[in-house]
C-alpha cells in the first residue's frame, strides 16, 4: 500500500472543509445532511476508501443505495479511486454495495438453504400475483371496502364511478395494505392491536407467496428481521446462527437516501448497531423525502443524532445549479422550516473553471388558459434551447402526476398531451416507464394478436335476450368471423406502422391462424411470449432503420415485458383460459400498474427530451427543467373537489392506532413542497414553472408552491424578448452510463450482439420454458454437496437424494416433467459424488462472488461455481477454477469462451492470487469424458479485458449487428430475428 500521508492528501484534495471532515470521521457514527448537488456520492466514496486505507477489511463494509443505478455509480467510483490511491483493489469484491432488498436476499440465500429457490416479485408482479391468486392471497373486495374509507363517489353528470371503485385500484390498495402490515410486523405494540381479519389477510398473503417461492419487498425485509432479531417470534430471545454470521460480517454500514427509509428498514439499522456493533454512516436530506406513499419516514434522519449520539455534518453547498435555481428552491422549502433556529439554507458552491452563470430569463414562470397552450409554450422553448446547442437529453419535463382527476374521474392526461405536442413539433422524446404504452398504436396492434387468437377459437353466441355463453360456432360462421378478425388485426398493424411490408404481415397472420388452441390443454402449448415474438419476426420492422422503427421496437419490447410479467404467474394455465385472462388483465388491471419511480435499466441514453414524473427524476440532473401544471388542485393536489366532497387521499380506517407511522402515508402540503424542491433542484441552469386555469375544472388557481417560488427575486414572469445563448452553459459531459454486466449478458453479446440489443435495449423478454430452472437446480445441489465437503461432512446416498429433493423447483413445469427432472437430478448428484468425493478435501471455495471493475464505468459480476486444488504433472499443487455445465453444453466451446477467463480475473482481484487452470465439468457425463481443462494464460486475460471493454463501447453506441452462426437455430430470440 502507498504511503499513508500521500493517500490522505489525495483523499481530501478538492473537498470542502465539511466534506473533508466527513471523510476523516471514521471512528464514530456519522450523520451527513446533504442538500441537492452537495457532492454526497463523492464524499461517501472517499470516506469508504479512507476506511480501507486505515485497515478496514472490504468484506466488513456494506453500503446501501436507493437504486441499482446509484449502486453501480458508487461501486465504479470506489474501485477507480481505490486503484488510484491504494494501487490495489484486492478483496474489494467482498464489499457489498447495492439496495437493501438485494442485500437481504443475498444474506438469506447464502445462509438459509430454504430460500435458495426464492425470487423477488417487483411491485408490478406482486399486484399480478394478487390478481392471479385472488382468493388464496386473502384479497377480498368487501374487506378492502371495510378497511378503507374509499369514498366511492358517483358523479351524476358523467354517470361514472370514482377511480377507487376500479378493480386494479383495489388490488393496488390491497398490495399497499400488505406492505404496511409486513413493514410494521416487528413492532409488537402495534401488531397486538390488529383485528383478526387483518391478521388472517396477512397470513394468507404471506403463506401464498411462500408456497409459490416468492418474496415481495416488504416481506423480504420482514423475513430478514425475523431471523436476525433475537427477540423475534422465531428466535425467542436467542441469537440465531444466521444472526451470528450476518452480524459478524457487517461492521461498517453506510446508508444513502436515509430520509426514504421506512420503520422496518430503520429497525434493521438498530439491530446492526445493537448486535453487530456496526459503525453507522447515514446520508440524506429530510427536504428530499418523496416516497411517503411507501412508508418513508423523515423522522429516521431527523432523530438520528439523538438516537445514536452521532457526529452531524451538514453539506449545504449546491455545486450543480446556478444561484437562481438554488434561491428559487430555497424560497419554497424554507417555508417548511419556519421557527427552526438551526436550519441552514443551502447556498451556491463554487466550481473552479466553470462557465455556468445565471442570465436574465433563465428562470421564469407563466400562466395559461389551458394545458394545450402550456404544452405549446414548453415545445417552443425546447426548440429555442436546442438552437443554442443544448442536447435534447439535457432537457426534462417533470410532472407531479400523469393525469388529473376531477371528482374521481379522469379529466386531463398531461403526459399524453405533452407527448403529442412534441410529436407534432418533430422533437424526439422518451416517456419513462410503461404507463403510457397503452395509448400507443403498437400496444393496440400487439394486444390485437391475442384478441384474434381468442376470438377465432371461441366467441359468445346468443342464448337468450340477456344471456351469452361461450362455445364453438358453425363452420361457415367461423370462417366469416375469422376473416373479419384477420382484417381487424391487419388494419391494426398497418395503422401502427404504415411502412410495414404487406407480404410479411400476411405471413404473420397466416402463421397465427394455423394455431388451434381448442385442442391444447397445457400452458406450455400456448407460450404467449413465443407466439408474440414469432409474429413480430415475420414482419419487416426488425430490418428497418431510423427513428420511427426504433420507437416502434421500443414499444413492442415494452409489450413483451408486459406479457412476461403476466405469464410469470399464469404460464401453466390452460391456453384459452390464459389468453382470455390476459385480455381481462389488460382491460381491468394493467393500465396504470407500473409505479412511479420504477427504475429504468437502459444501457444507453438517446438524445431525446425526457418526460417523467418527479419520482422518476430523483438522482438525475438536466440543463433545463420544465415543471408544468402548477395549479393548486394539481400540485399540490387538494383533497376536496369543487362541491366540497372529499375524494382525495384514501384513508385506512383507524390505522393511527395500529400502524406506527401511518400519518406519513396521508401526505400534506409539506410533502408536496418537498416534491417541488426535488423537481426544481434537478435543473442546472434553465427552469420553467407554468400552470393553466382549466384542467377539467374551471378557474384553477396558481399553486401555493409557485407563489412561494415567485418570492425569489430570480423568478420572473416570462418575457418573449428573452434570448438564450451558449455563453454560460454548464459543462455537458458525455459521462458513460455505468454498465454492470454478468455472464448471461456477456454470453448474449458475444454469441450475437443483435440478440443483446433485442433483449436489453429494446426489452424483449426471453420466453419462459417448461424446463426453465433445471440448470439452477443442479448448481444448487452441487453447492450443498461442496459445502458439506468443506465442512468435513460426507453425505450418504439418502442425504444426497434429500439435497436433490429440496433443491428441485421448476415453476413452469408440469408434474410429469417435475418427476422426470427429480429422477435425473438425483442420478446426476450420485454420479458426481461417486466420481469426486475422493478429492473432497481439495475444495477451496464454492459459489464465490466476484466483481471486476474493467474501467470506463464497466463492471462485471458473477459467481464462480468451484475453486479447488489439483496436482499437475510434476506433482505440484495448483489452483483450478471449475465451471459446472449441464448436459448438452459443449465443453470445448465453453472453455474457449470469455466466461472462465473472466472468472480467473475475478478470482485474482478477490484473493490477490492467480489461478493456474480453467476447467469445464460436464454434469451430463459422469465418467469425465465431457470435461475439459487448460492452463491460464496472462495474454488471454488481457485480451478478455479488452473484449469486454469493446463490448461495452458497442453497447453504449448501439453498434450491435446480427451474427449468423450455428447457434441461430437454438437462439431464444430466433422468432424475432429470423437469422
Amino acid at each position: 500500500m502507498k504511503d499513508q500521508a500521500e493517500i490522505h492528501k489525495k483523499l481530501i484534495q478538492g473537498l470542502t472543509p465539511r466534506q473533508r471532515k466527513a471523510v476523516e470521521t471514521i471512528d464514530k457514527d456519522l450523520e451527513i445532511i446533504a442538500c441537492a448537488g452537495a457532492g454526497k456520492t463523492k464524499t461517501i466514496t472517499h470516506r469508504i476508501l479512507n476506511l480501507i486505507a486505515h485497515g478496514v477489511k472490504p468484506e466488513n463494509i456494506v453500503a446501501i443505495t436507493f437504486t441499482r443505478k446509484a449502486a453501480a455509480e458508487m461501486k465504479g467510483r470506489i474501485y477507480k479511486l481505490g486503484q488510484e490511491l491504494l494501487g490495489d483493489t484486492t478483496g474489494f469484491a467482498g464489499m457489498y454495495i447495492g439496495t437493501i432488498d438485494a442485500f437481504c436476499l443475498k444474506m438469506l440465500q447464502d445462509h438459509k438453504d430454504e430460500y435458495a429457490k426464492f425470487s423477488v416479485l417487483d411491485e408490478v408482479q406482486a399486484k399480478i400475483f394478487i390478481e392471479r391468486y385472488e382468493r388464496e392471497s386473502g384479497f377480498k373486495d368487501s374487506a378492502i371496502d371495510k378497511a378503507y374509507n374509499l369514498n366511492h363517489l358517483f358523479d351524476p353528470d358523467t354517470r361514472q364511478y370514482s377511480i377507487f371503485e376500479k378493480y386494479e385500484k383495489k388490488i393496488s390498495i390491497y398490495s399497499g395494505l400488505m406492505s404496511i402490515l409486513n413493514g410494521c410486523w416487528f413492532d409488537r405494540q402495534y401488531r397486538q392491536r390488529w383485528s383478526k381479519e387483518l391478521r388472517d389477510m396477512l397470513d394468507a398473503y404471506n403463506s401464498c407467496l411462500r408456497e409459490h417461492k416468492y418474496f415481495e419487498f416488504s416481506g423480504l425485509i420482514r423475513e430478514m428481521i425475523e431471523y436476525l432479531d433475537p427477540d423475534s417470534d422465531s428466535n425467542g430471545g436467542e441469537m440465531s446462527e444466521f444472526g451470528r454470521i450476518v452480524f459478524d460480517k457487517v461492521k461498517y454500514l453506510t446508508i444513502d437516501e436515509y430520509q426514504d427509509t421506512n420503520p422496518s428498514q430503520e429497525y434493521l439499522v438498530k439491530l446492526f448497531k445493537k448486535y453487530a456493533g456496526a459503525q453507522l454512516c447515514v446520508v440524506g436530506d429530510a427536504d428530499q423525502t418523496i416516497y411517503q406513499f411507501r412508508g418513508s419516514d423523515e423522522r429516521n434522519i431527523l432523530d438520528f443524532k439523538n438516537a445514536y449520539g452521532s457526529e452531524l455534518i451538514k453539506l449545504k453547498e449546491d455545486f450543480r445549479s446556478t444561484p437562481a435555481v438554488i434561491d428559487i428552491a430555497a424560497s419554497s422549502i424554507i417555508n417548511g422550516h419556519i421557527g427552526e433556529g438551526d436550519y441552514e439554507r443551502m447556498i451556491p458552491g463554487k466550481i473552479n473553471g466553470s462557465s455556468l452563470e445565471y442570465e436574465e430569463g433563465d428562470t421564469v414562470w407563466e400562466a395559461f388558459d389551458d394545458f394545450d397552450s402550456e404544452a405549446e409554450f414548453i415545445t417552443d422553448r425546447i426548440k429555442e434551447l436546442r438552437a443554442t446547442g443544448i442536447p435534447y437529453k439535457e432537457m426534462a419535463i417533470l410532472f407531479r402526476k400523469r393525469k388529473e382527476y376531477y371528482f374521481g374521474i379522469e379529466a386531463e392526461d398531461f403526459q399524453k398531451k405533452m407527448a403529442m405536442k412534441l410529436h407534432e413539433a418533430d422533437i424526439p422524446y422518451i416517456i419513462e416507464g410503461l404507463n403510457l404504452l397503452y395509448i400507443t398504436k403498437e400496444y393496440a396492434a400487439s394486444r390485437g394478436i391475442f384478441d384474434y387468437l381468442y376470438e377465432k377459437t371461441a366467441r359468445p353466441y346468443k342464448k337468450s335476450d340477456d344471456e351469452f355463453e361461450y362455445g364453438y360456432v358453425t363452420r361457415s360462421d367461423k370462417k366469416e368471423k375469422e376473416e373479419s378478425e384477420q382484417k381487424k388485426l391487419y388494419d391494426l398493424w398497418l395503422e401502427a406502422y404504415p411502412d410495414i411490408e404487406e407480404r410479411g404481415l400476411k405471413a404473420a397472420i397466416r402463421k397465427l391462424s394455423s394455431l388451434d388452441l381448442s385442442k391444447k390443454k397445457f400452458g406450455h402449448e400456448c407460450n404467449m411470449q413465443q407466439i408474440y415474438q414469432d409474429f413480430i419476426g415475420e414482419l419487416s420492422i426488425l430490418g428497418d432503420t431510423g427513428d420511427k422503427a426504433e420507437r416502434i421496437l421500443y414499444n413492442l419490447g415494452k409489450f413483451s415485458k408486459l406479457i412476461a410479467d403476466y405469464e410469470l404467474l399464469y404460464f401453466k394455465e390452460s391456453p384459452l383460459y390464459k389468453i382470455n385472462r390476459f385480455r381481462r388483465h389488460l382491460n381491468k388491471v394493467a393500465e396504470g400498474l407500473y409505479p412511479e419511480g420504477m427504475e429504468d435499466n437502459a444501457y444507453l441514453q438517446s438524445d431525446a427530451v425526457r418526460i417523467m414524473t418527479i419520482h422518476q427524476s430523483k438522482g438525475l440532473e438536466f440543463t433545463a427543467v420544465f415543471v408544468p401544471a402548477l395549479a393548486q388542485n394539481v400540485f399540490p393536489g387538494t383533497p376536496f373537489d369543487s362541491r366540497g366532497k372529499i375524494y382525495g387521499p384514501i384513508d385506512l380506517i383507524g390505522a393511527d392506532n395500529w400502524v406506527p407511522n401511518y400519518e406519513v402515508y396521508k401526505g400534506g402540503l409539506e410533502d408536496e413542497r418537498k416534491m417541488f424542491y426535488v423537481a426544481v433542484t434537478r435543473a442546472k441552469k434553465y427552469l420553467f414553472l407554468t400552470y393553466g386555469s382549466n384542467y377539467g375544472r374551471v378557474n384553477e388557481v396558481r399553486s401555493v408552491l409557485l407563489t412561494e417560488a415567485i418570492g425569489s427575486s430570480y423568478l420572473k414572469q416570462y418575457d418573449a424578448g428573452d434570448e438564450y445563448t451558449a455563453l454560460h452553459l454548464p459543462e455537458i459531459e458525455e459521462v458513460p452510463i455505468p454498465i454492470t454486466l454478468n455472464f448471461s449478458l456477456l454470453s448474449n453479446y458475444f454469441d450475437c450482439p443483435y440478440r443483446f440489443k433485442l433483449s436489453n435495449l429494446y426489452g424483449f423478454v426471453q420466453p419462459y420454458t417448461s424446463a426453465q430452472g433445471y440448470g439452477r437446480v443442479l448448481h444448487e445441489i452441487m453447492m450443498h454437496i461442496h459445502r458439506a465437503w468443506i465442512n468435513g461432512e460426507r453425505p450418504d446416498r439418502a442425504q444426497i437424494e434429500k439435497i436433490a429433493e429440496d433443491a428441485l423447483y421448476l415453476p413452469f413445469a408440469s408434474q410429469p416433467q417435475i418427476d422426470n427432472s427429480l429422477t435425473g437430478a438425483k442420478a446426476c448428484a450420485r454420479a458426481y459424488v461417486e466420481q469426486n468425493e475422493k478429492d473432497a478435501d481439495k475444495i477451496v471455495a464454492s459459489e464465490m462472488d466476484i466483481n471486476i471493475e474493467m474501467g470506463e464505468g464497466v463492471s462485471v459480476n458473477g459467481r464462480i461455481d468451484l475453486v479447488r486444488k489439483i496436482d499437475d504433472r510434476d506433482g505440484a499443487e495448483k489452483t483450478a477454477i471449475v465451471d459446472l455445465k449441464s448436459a448438452g453444453k459443449d465443453a470445448e466451446q465453453c472453455l474457449n469462451a470469455e466466461q472462465l477467463k473472466i472468472y480467473a480475473i475475478g478470482y485474482q482481484e478477490m484473493t490477490g492470487e492467480a489461478a493456474d487452470y480453467l476447467m469445464i465439468y460436464n454434469l451430463g457425463k459422469p465418467d469425465g469424458s465431457g470435461n475439459k481443462g487448460d492452463s491460464v494464460k496472462e495474454s488471454e486475460l488481457v485480451e478478455t479485458r479488452r473484449r469486454v471493454l469493446d463490448a461495452a463501447r458497442c453497447i453504449r453506441s448501439s453498434e450491435l449487428p446480427k451474427t449468423k452462426s450455428d447457434k441461430c437455430s437454438s437462439c431464444y430470440v430466433r422468432g424475432l430475428c429470423k437469422g
